[in-house]
């Protein structure tokens, strides 16, 4: 399940219709403002999604010298292959590798000769999630068993934006402010969908890069 062939994430059109698109294709799509939502997103997720694809545009665009936003799937596939050029198999873009000691998407490798940390399988998508309540009331864990493929993507990236201190040992991410921290996301959005907005933020970030 590699996300820059495989056409993983589904997509709505300003017709209705529902279609299939790889990473590269989401992102072409999103320059001539083509998608209206995104299915697969719970509104939770929503602000992370974008900060995520925002993110990963821009420093596409930047580490290529690129200034213009493209509109073609090839073109963005290869400016996100060039983000990952010591892993000429995309194992940084797919869901699962067999190696721990390799990366893949959202998942660091483990140090070689380390051996594999991870003390029990997560057999749900919703388990990474980072949205909990103390009384597990209004959206409940543990409930995506049947989850496709997308489903766990967005899981990844959430847990990859927004996860803090998860106890002893596991120290959450970098853009956390502090172990028990909230991050908020504020935002101008632009008249029109998911695309504009996105072509919004990834031209300030690349005007304010230096």
């Amino acid at each position: 399940m590699n996300l820059l062939t495989d056409h993983l994430l589904p997509a709505r059109t300003p017709d209705g219709a529902i279609i299939s698109c790889d990473l590269p294709g989401l992102l072409a799509s999103y320059v001539d403002d083509g998608i209206v939502d995104l299915p697969f997103l719970r509104r939770h997720q929503e602000a992370s999604w974008h900060c995520f694809l925002v993110q990963l545009a821009a420093l596409a665009l930047h580490r290529a010298g690129e200034a213009d936003i493209p509109d073609s799937a090839d073109v963005w596939r290869s400016l996100l292959r060039r983000l990952t050029a010591d892993w000429p198999d995309d194992e940084p873009w797919r869901l699962v590798v067999d190696d721990v000691e390799r990366p893949a998407f959202m998942q660091p490798p483990v140090l070689m000769g380390a051996g594999d940390p991870h003390k029990a399988p997560v057999d749900t998508a919703d388990d990474p999630d980072v949205l909990v309540t103390s009384k597990n009331h209004g959206l409940k864990q543990g409930i995506g068993g049947d989850a496709s493929a997308e489903v766990w993507i967005v899981a990844l990236v959430m847990l990859q934006t927004c996860s803090g201190f998860l106890g002893s040992g596991n120290y959450g991410i970098a853009r956390m402010n502090g172990g028990f921290a909230t991050r908020p996301f504020v935002a101008l959005q632009p008249q029109g969908g998911p695309g504009a907005h996105w072509q919004r933020d990834v031209s300030v970030l690349l005007k304010r890069r230096d």
